[in-house]
C-alpha cells in the first residue's frame, strides 16, 4: 500500500516508538534546484507538536537562511502555528526576505525576476508573495515565493521499523523541498514517574476490588 500522508508518517513515527510522544523538533531544511540541494541556516522555534489529524504545527516562529558562498542569498521565514497537515500542504504565515546575492546578479530571487538590460530593479513584490508588479524591463522566470510553493510533501519511509525520524519530500530531483524532524523523546523521569502512577492506580483497584 502505498503510503503518502503526512498524517500516516507521523502516526506511523509515533506508533513505532512509545518513548516519542508529540512533539518533533525541525533539524533540516533543504531546498532543491537544478544546480543542487542547499541546506538552510534554521533560527528560532523549530519545536513542532501534533495537531488535529496528526498534522505537525509549530509552535513558535522559525527561519531558514541561505547563503552562496558567504553571501546571503534569501531567508524564508515562518510565523508560529504554521501548520503541515496530512494532505501534504503547508499553511501559515510565510515570507521570503530577500539577501545581497540577487542584486549582485540582478534578479530578485524571492520575487523570481530578473532586471532586465539596464540591471535596474523596477519592479515591487510582498515579501509573502500575493502580490507582484513587474515594471520597466524587468522579466519574470517565475511565480514569486509563497506558501503555495510548499504543497505535495509526501514522506520518504526509512526502512527500519524504529522511527524517529520524519523526512518529508516535495518536488522533484531539482525542484522543492526536504524537511526532517526528530523525535523529542520524553524524559526518562517523566516516563518512570507516569508508570509509577499507572501502577497506583492498578494497585487501587485491586485494592478496591
Amino acid at each position: 500500500m502505498k503510503k503518502s500522508a503526512i498524517a500516516l508518517a507521523v502516526a506511523t513515527a509515533m506508533g513505532a516508538s512509545a518513548a516519542n510522544a508529540a512533539a518533533w523538533n525541525l533539524t533540516t531544511y533543504i531546498t532543491k534546484s537544478s544546480n543542487g540541494q542547499s541546506a538552510g541556516v534554521l533560527a528560532g522555534d523549530t519545536s513542532f507538536v501534533t495537531g488535529v489529524g496528526n498534522s505537525l504545527v509549530s509552535n513558535g516562529a522559525f527561519s531558514a537562511a541561505f547563503s552562496v558562498g558567504v553571501t546571503p542569498l534569501m531567508t524564508q521565514a515562518w510565523g508560529a502555528g504554521t501548520t503541515m497537515s496530512g494532505g501534504g500542504t503547508v499553511s501559515g504565515s510565510f515570507n521570503c526576505l530577500e539577501g545581497l546575492f540577487g542584486g549582485y546578479v540582478g534578479a530578485s530571487i524571492c520575487g523570481n525576476y530578473n532586471f532586465g538590460g539596464n540591471y535596474a530593479n523596477e519592479s515591487t513584490v510582498n515579501t509573502d508573495g500575493s502580490n507582484r508588479v513587474i515594471g520597466g524591463d524587468d522579466m519574470s522566470i517565475g511565480p514569486a515565493q509563497s506558501v503555495a510553493d510548499f504543497t505535495g510533501f509526501a514522506p520518504v519511509f526509512p526502512d527500519s521499523d524504529f522511527v524517529t525520524t520524519i523526512r518529508l519530500e516535495s518536488g522533484t530531483a531539482n525542484s522543492g523541498n526536504i524537511w526532517e524532524f526528530t523525535a523529542v523523546p520524553v524524559p526518562a523521569a517523566a516516563w518512570l514517574f507516569g508508570s509509577a502512577l499507572g501502577l497506583l492506580g492498578w494497585a487501587r483497584r485491586r485494592t478496591t476490588s
